[in-house]
């Protein structure tokens, strides 16, 4: 069976964040609420997206020539959530898996770009290994691309490259992303892993919300970005326009 991405660009969101969040985060919810604008991707869709993947994934890797053992790479700290589900789940249909992780950076306050750092290397990769690199979020593209470079230095027989979303309108370069899950707009993603963060003065990320355990994919408040200065007016209407919700 092939690989293909689901489809949700365009997708209505859901406003009902109290249906999605366990209860015991119920007294909360005036916080998510203020912060987010609704739900991309419930959990469960995520859980089975994922499923379904898994099972690909490892038929392609035990074709002949069958590879049973891959490096999985996950990119910290949004990756976290997606590799772990993602991992049991290559397990479950007979994939043995190596685990890594790497963590580099291009983005600050705002999401302005900039020249990808390594802030922490790969430990398990060896000449000969077949890399599985997997990502939260898949844009500009820039991150992935350094990451893909830094690992091919250790002369691995093959890297494919896993993310969870994809945002095709955004991507102008020409590496493959082997399994793009969702397909989304340019939408503010938190939730699943991915959070916000903020920058001191040195210039160094310091994951500071709540957002990351969030048990599904949600889209971020345009005017709470507004509100603590991560983005400005022209972004922020930018977001608001690609918001939508049910009229039901």
């Amino acid at each position: 069976m092939a690989f293909r991405s689901l489809d949700l660009e365009g997708r209505v969101l859901d406003r009902d964040l109290k249906k999605h969040l366990p209860e015991a985060q119920h007294r909360y919810l005036a916080e998510y609420e203020e912060k987010i604008a609704g739900v991309l991707i419930p959990n469960d869709e995520l859980l089975r997206v994922i499923d379904d993947a898994s099972r690909i994934i490892t038929e392609e890797y035990l074709a002949p020539p069958e590879v049973n053992t891959i490096v999985g790479v996950y990119v910290l700290d949004g990756a976290r959530e997606s590799f772990s589900a993602l991992k049991n789940q290559l397990f479950k249909y007979g994939l043995r898996i190596i685990e890594d992780n790497t963590r580099v950076s291009r983005y600050g306050k705002g999401l302005s770009g900039k020249v990808p750092r390594l802030f922490s290397d790969v430990k398990n990769v060896y000449p000969g290994d077949h890399v599985l690199v997997v990502e939260d979020i898949f844009d500009e593209g820039k991150t992935l691309e350094f990451i893909k470079d830094h690992i091919n230095l250790v002369k691995p027989s093959s890297i494919k490259i896993f993310s969870l979303l994809f945002k095709p309108q955004k991507y102008k370069g020409d590496m493959r992303i082997h399994y793009p899950l969702f397909k989304i707009d340019d939408h503010w993603i938190v939730g699943y892993g991915m959070d916000l963060s903020e920058e001191d003065k040195n210039d160094k990320e310091i994951d500071r919300e709540l957002l990351r355990d969030l048990p599904f994919v949600a889209v971020t408040n345009p005017d709470y970005l507004l509100k603590i200065g991560k983005i400005g007016q022209e972004r922020a209407d930018h977001l608001k326009s690609l918001i939508k919700y049910s009229n039901a």
